[in-house]
């Protein structure tokens, strides 16, 4: 109890610090939230290094999350993620139903408003754990219902994922304009959708299934 009170305290004063001494730029309003990010990425790394250095290899991406939702969590806020879901496209949600790190916050919306300060940190956490584990990823999180949270793990080979569509759009917008403009030239025409073929046949390789969001995701048991 003594160690979790100091934990939170010391948490608490980072917090205040980052945000009454760190400047932030008006263009530049991520800037306490990257610096809590980084610290907490520091420490999840040291941490997640310690904790698995006589563990046995993970087989997949999904048992490396499981271990951070169960051992790695215990270990920080005393006890397990309350929900796991995940689509198995690289999208992961985690939920804390009563996070220790804002059981000291009122439920007021004065603090609601305040309670997104004190998750980055955790955010940074858990990237750092995951990289030192092989899986890079962006963490983001969110405030339910205090205590409540949800953090949000989405792989990087998801945004690959997403550019690819993207670029795909554009081509094919691209190749449409091209076609408007070359009907007049049948040589060129031709050139265009043959180019248009080969283009397309590199994207399908390369697209799958882009998951945002994860309705209809798999609920994991511990």
């Amino acid at each position: 109890m003594a160690d979790e009170t100091l934990f939170e305290l010391l948490h608490m004063e980072m917090v205040s610090h980052v945000y009454e001494h760190v400047e932030e730029d008006e263009e530049d309003h991520g800037k306490h939230t990257r610096v809590l990010e980084g610290m907490g990425f520091r420490v999840g790394q040291g941490l997640i290094e310690r904790l698995t250095k006589d563990s046995p290899s993970f087989k997949d991406d999904l048992e490396v999350v499981k271990f951070v939702c169960k051992d790695f969590w215990t270990i920080l806020f005393k006890k397990q993620i309350d929900n796991l879901r995940t689509n198995h496209q690289g999208t992961y949600v985690l939920q804390d139903n009563r996070f220790m790190l804002l059981t000291q916050l009122s439920s007021s919306k004065q603090y609601l408003e305040e309670a997104p300060k004190f998750l980055p940190y955790t955010c940074g956490l858990i990237k750092g754990a995951l990289s030192n584990l092989g899986i890079s990823c962006t963490v983001s999180a969110e405030v339910v219902v205090m205590p409540a949270c949800e953090y949000f793990l989405l792989s990087d080979s998801i945004w690959y994922q997403i550019v690819v569509e993207i670029l795909s759009s554009c081509i094919s917008l691209i190749f449409l304009l091209l076609n408007s403009y070359c009907k007049g030239n049948s040589m060129l025409n031709s050139l265009v959708k043959r180019n248009k073929c080969l283009t397309e046949n590199y994207l399908s390789l390369h697209r799958s299934a882009v998951y945002l969001h994860v309705q209809g995701s798999l609920i994991i048991q511990f």
